[in-house]
């Protein structure tokens, strides 16, 4: 009878009951093993060479960190675990902190940086009192517009950032933490 074989699974090669490599493909080249892809896992086995088996699990990254994986040989097996354990209020606050810092730059910083108005081609600040920018067709006083509402907006987004921060920074417990919403807050740009 005739079975498929899975060719993306992954082996390890035993020797004596001690995992000597790891994450060997189907075929791969072993010095005094000489097995094909399509070769039965079987073959594999009896040449010292074991499936691994198990997968990361999914958790939830806002509350849970995972470790590992460790592995370790179980019948003609190398069993491949991992371990999610609860974050701390540290590194919740840490994440949290990251998070308030991407959701700022897609907010506040990508909008300004999308008009042209704020940098140049390079990345770096424009001297915008000297300059006009000759592929927006807009006058001085028009600039000077847009200027002063991005002033406005940015102070505002400024704010914004720093009561969510210290929001962060005050929150006494998990749930406490895990409600605050980076995302809120921010207006229209």
């Amino acid at each position: 009878m005739y079975s498929s074989i899975n060719t993306s699974q992954m082996f390890a090669q035993v020797i004596d009951g001690q995992i000597m490599r790891l994450n060997l493909r189907r075929g791969a080249k072993i010095p005094g093993v000489s097995l094909g892809k399509n070769s039965s896992t079987a073959d594999y086995i009896s040449n010292g060479l074991y499936p691994i088996v198990g997968t990361k699990p999914t958790y939830d990254t806002n509350v849970s960190k995972v470790s590992g994986p460790t592995y370790n040989v179980v019948d003609h097996t190398v069993v491949k675990t991992y371990v999610v354990t609860d974050k701390s209020l540290g590194e919740m606050k840490i994440s949290k902190r990251e998070e308030l810092g991407n959701v700022f730059s897609n907010k506040a910083v990508r909008p300004i940086v999308d008009t042209g108005l704020g940098f140049n081609a390079q990345g770096g600040y424009r001297d915008i009192d000297n300059e006009l920018d000759v592929t927006h067709d807009i006058t001085t006083d028009q600039l000077g517009l847009i200027l002063t509402a991005i002033e406005i907006s940015g102070a505002s987004l400024i704010n914004n950032k720093w009561t969510l921060s210290d929001a962060i920074t005050s929150a006494t417990t998990k749930e406490e933490l895990f409600n605050i919403d980076t995302n809120t807050g921010w207006g229209i740009i």
